[in-house]
């Protein structure tokens, strides 16, 4: 048994028998035919273990068995039920995957190599193992941005992924979603302005990278719970999206506003993605619509007030 970086301790370790984990992974995928059906199932994207950077380095050849296992028995139903991973939040360990399923070799064919067809990451402000001690880390958007450019690096070695989708299908401001703010106030991020302002400011770099570096992030997951909605407890500080009473928490006022933006996004002139100000244009076929924020991470005062003028040309 392992302790994670969320505080939940687990067992780590491969099937006692490998041919009962394929059973397990066929009845798993039949039930999943029968219940929803093929067509909507090619909707979907299959993972086989989240975070298997958890595990000792030395183990991961155990992970990659998983896969390999996992990805022959989904794809055998249909090739176009979509299978990949490795949902790290180490580069090491994404760095090793990327290594097996493109020149390694098959634990269940024997040949060169693994289906897959999307690469997952996760990335947090900061890890909540972090909280307990100085010095204190402030959550920026730089941080992902930065670790960003290092995966599009890693990518483009690989010659035969480097153009697959990428998958940011976990992020926050910060890790351990169980933790609250009465043990450590500077999760009141969790609650207020903070979060919203840090996902829109997120979302315009990711769009930078597009853009500019073209690495496009295909899926961005938000992970949050309902323990405080569930308790009835208001406002405690873990990481939700909405609290006692069914209360929105104002990251998913955020949500809300970022799907009122428009299919088709415009280009910004002057704006800098990822300064204090910014803004994200988009129309659609009647009507234009933006979101623009005002907000630096490290402001002890999020209420600032700056002037803005927003020219809209042909």
């Amino acid at each position: 048994n392992d302790t994670n970086n969320e505080g939940f301790t687990g067992k780590n370790a491969q099937p006692r028998d490998w041919l009962e984990w394929e059973q397990l992974m066929r009845a798993f995928m039949e039930n999943l035919i029968e219940t929803f059906g093929k067509e909507e199932l090619k909707t979907w994207y299959y993972e086989v273990w989240n975070e298997p950077d958890n595990w000792p380095t030395e183990h991961l050849h155990i992970f990659f068995r998983l896969y390999d296992t996992f990805a022959d028995v989904v794809k055998s139903y249909d090739q176009d039920f979509k299978v990949g991973g490795p949902a790290t939040y180490n580069l090491y360990a994404l760095k090793a995957f990327l290594d097996h399923v493109t020149s390694g070799t098959n634990f269940v064919t024997g040949e060169v190599g693994s289906p897959i067809d999307f690469i997952s990451h996760h990335i947090y402000g900061l890890s909540g193992g972090w909280l307990h001690a100085p010095p204190e880390i402030v959550p920026q958007v730089s941080r992902f941005s930065q670790e960003l450019h290092w995966i599009k690096r890693l990518l483009d070695k690989y010659e035969s992924i480097k153009d697959i989708d990428f998958h940011l299908n976990e992020w926050g401001v910060c890790s351990n979603f169980q933790k609250a703010q009465a043990q450590y106030p500077q999760l009141e991020y969790r609650n207020n302005e903070f979060s919203p302002l840090f996902m829109t400011k997120l979302i315009d770099c990711l769009y930078a990278l597009e853009d500019n570096y073209d690495f496009k992030t295909s899926m961005l997951l938000y992970w949050g719970f309902s323990w405080e909605d569930q308790k009835n407890e208001m406002f405690t500080g873990n990481r939700e999206l909405t609290t006692g009473g069914h209360t929105p928490k104002p990251i998913l006022t955020g949500f809300e506003l970022l799907a009122k933006l428009q299919p088709e996004r415009l280009k910004a002139i002057g704006n800098v993605p990822g300064d204090r100000l910014g803004i994200i244009p988009t129309i659609g076929s009647k009507e234009l619509a933006f979101i623009v924020y005002n907000f630096n991470e490290t402001d002890d005062d999020l209420s600032k007030t700056d002037q803005l003028r927003i020219d809209v040309k042909d």
